[in-house]
């Protein structure tokens, strides 16, 4: 979730405030985004605006929400995840549309892969 200054930025801000964040080049930024390494310069000045898809291309790569990426008013509220492998957290994010059954055994899989790390570094202790 975005908060303090982030909510005053503009996109372009945004995305280059958490491009270096995560101390990416532009190019890798682009390539991460699968967007031109020009056209990033491009968006974080403010000479191009984002069509819906680029920013969902930026999201994705940043690990964040489009709706984070765009935003211009008073955050809401939203549950967030410090999750800083945005493959990972991307994944998260696609299981809220699967259905409640899939949801459910992807749970039991995460809670035995924990307890079983939980239990292999007690016994390594």
């Amino acid at each position: 979730m975005i908060i303090g200054t982030m909510a005053q930025m503009s996109f372009g801000e945004r995305v280059k405030k958490l491009r270096k964040d995560r101390n990416w080049t532009q190019g890798e930024l682009g390539e991460r985004a699968q967007v031109n390494g020009h056209n990033v310069s491009r968006y974080e000045n403010g000479h191009l605006q984002p069509s819906k898809r680029t920013a969902e291309k930026f999201a994705q790569a940043l690990g964040v929400s489009p709706e984070e990426l765009l935003f211009t008013g008073i955050p809401t509220e939203q549950p967030s995840l410090a999750i800083e492998d945005a493959e990972l957290l991307h994944l998260f994010r696609e299981v809220a549309d699967l259905p409640e059954s899939d949801r459910t055994a992807i749970k039991r899989i995460l809670a035995i892969v924990v307890k079983q790390n939980r239990l292999q570094q007690m016994l390594a202790s």
